[in-house]
């Protein structure tokens, strides 16, 4: 199924929205320059930031050594359907790879490397902090704690999926892998969306592995988490789960 050939690494797209994420721009770019990993190239995917998030990235993206191509929207349309447009791009521009990642740098562009490496014998790569060896940061808070813990745990009985760390943000796939994805049968609009894929992933039986990372605390803007998000997230998978016949198959 996978191939092993010359051009397996042809084309590595790291596709990353963002919303009112102009203070980590500096720090994305110079980060993701330090990747050793050929025909790299980043993507950003902007919900029309108040915050000029889209021209200040454009300002920016020369004399990085890869290239830097930005989509801004015209509304704040979710995360879902910006991952959705990224990823279709990535793949109409013929990438092989396609890594989705935070814009905050809570995910380590250092870990990029060992994902290409492992998707040579697997066709989905998850950043985990659940995985033995996966760890938050230490400045995370007992609330943020809880409410992550909880609320991926609550997923994951939920939809009965093998992987640990259900709502990580930080993936990496084959395209053919992206291309098998159903978007009709994604419900969650908000961060919700990467359980879904995850579960799509396993009753797809694409092969997955878990590397295990450390999530770091954001440095600036401010978090788009609460525990509404969360609940809503559970609310809404729970009725899925329940309720729709493709995810019963």
């Amino acid at each position: 199924m996978l191939n092993q050939g010359k051009n397996f690494r042809n084309g590595v797209c790291i596709v990353v929205p963002t919303f009112n994420e102009v203070g980590n721009l500096p720090a994305l770019f110079q980060r993701i320059a330090m990747v050793h990993v050929p025909q790299l190239s980043l993507l950003l995917v902007d919900d029309n930031s108040p915050d000029d998030t889209a021209k200040k990235a454009l300002e920016l993206r020369q004399g990085f050594g890869y290239r830097i191509d930005v989509i801004k929207r015209l509304g704040k349309y979710g995360l879902r359907t910006a991952y959705q447009e990224g990823f279709e791009h990535a793949i109409r521009q013929g990438n092989a790879i396609i890594i989705q990642m935070d814009a905050d740098l809570s995910h380590g562009p250092e870990y990029i490397p060992t994902m290409v490496d492992f998707l040579e014998r697997y066709d989905v790569v998850i950043g985990s902090r659940y995985k033995e060896g996966g760890c938050v940061d230490d400045s995370w808070g007992l609330f943020r704690r809880i409410l992550s813990d909880y609320g991926n745990f609550c997923i994951r009985k939920i939809l009965k999926l093998q992987v640990l760390d259900a709502t990580s943000g930080f993936k990496a796939f084959r395209s053919h892998a992206l291309k098998s994805i159903d978007w009709d049968l994604v419900n969650c609009k908000g961060f919700g969306f990467q359980a879904e894929i995850a579960f799509q992933c396993e009753k797809l039986g694409l092969s997955i592995y878990e590397l295990p990372i450390e999530f770091a605390n954001r440095t600036k803007g401010k978090s788009k988490m609460s525990l509404g998000i969360v609940m809503e997230v559970i609310l809404k998978i729970f009725s899925i789960r329940m309720s729709s016949q493709a995810y019963k198959k």
